[in-house]
């Protein structure tokens, strides 16, 4: 489609807020601020493209994205990334390009992942990975500021073993990430995840995300989506630029004479700061 949608980056002062952050009850979570956010189309591939990619894309008049997602570590990380260094970041970042950090770490319980939150343990891992995914990070010049988004992958939030489980290792990850003065996203899908978080939010619940990012796909790759509004999220919750939509799963898109198989969302909300 030729049509451009309007892409803005907004650069926000680094600091701390000693706010209640977004969706949590407390103020006594000290939330890194955000340093950049990003308003516009973002896509995501499994690995990450060659920067000659990264430019034809660019500087193509039909392109209408002005995001890119990476996957910047996780034990549960699908793809390998041969071209994701620090390097890499650093020219997609100045070639104009927001980048959206995302850390696939352990999964659901109940999920065929090699790698599966332990109820037991829940909390512990999280910490170790929320640490980990800050050290991910930083490795790849992606500064403090930034969110780095825990990709959280559908499961049963009925189950209510699943589901605490998963609540507890997300909590504990988003302190350990706070800790190292990164923000702490959330990507799940809206009738997991997303749902669970803001029953979380809703009940009280501290440490809960900084920001979301909900999965909701429609089958029409035709549509462009420039909302973040989901009806299992009331807009009261994770308000002021904290939300963001998939709204296509995998799916090809050709660009500068470069095809991608991508997912596709609507951002409004923080991206990396680099350098």
């Amino acid at each position: 489609m030729s049509t451009a949608l309007r892409l803005s980056t907004v650069l926000v002062v680094l600091g701390v807020l000693g706010t209640v952050p977004t969706g949590t009850a407390t103020a006594a979570d000290l939330v890194p601020a955000p340093g950049r956010i990003f308003t516009g189309q973002v896509f995501d591939a499994c690995t990450a493209p060659a920067l000659s990619t990264m430019d034809a894309w660019k500087a193509d008049p039909a392109n209408r994205y002005g995001g890119v997602g990476v996957y910047v570590g996780g034990s549960s990380r699908a793809c390998d990334q041969p071209q994701l260094t620090a390097a890499w970041v650093a020219a997609v970042d100045a070639s104009g390009w927001s980048i959206v950090p995302i850390y696939a770490g352990a999964q659901a319980p109940d999920r065929t992942s090699a790698n599966r939150i332990n109820a037991a343990t829940a909390t512990s891992q999280g910490r170790a990975d929320g640490a980990e995914a800050a050290g991910d990070a930083g490795a790849l010049g992606i500064a403090p500021g930034s969110p780095v988004y825990l990709d959280m992958e559908a499961y049963d939030q009925k189950d209510p073993t699943v589901a605490a489980a998963v609540l507890d290792y997300t909590r504990a990850w988003d302190a350990a990430m706070h800790a190292e003065g990164y923000r702490a996203g959330f990507y799940s899908s809206a009738d997991s995840g997303i749902t669970a978080m803001g029953a979380a939010a809703r009940a009280g619940t501290t440490d809960l995300p900084d920001d979301l990012w909900i999965a909701r796909w429609v089958g029409d790759t035709s549509k462009v989506i420039t909302s973040t509004s989901d009806p299992v999220l009331p807009d009261t919750l994770w308000t002021g630029r904290t939300r963001s939509r998939q709204y296509l799963g995998g799916h090809t898109v050709t660009l500068g004479g470069v095809a991608l198989g991508i997912d596709t969302s609507y951002w409004d909300a923080p991206v990396a700061v680099v350098g």
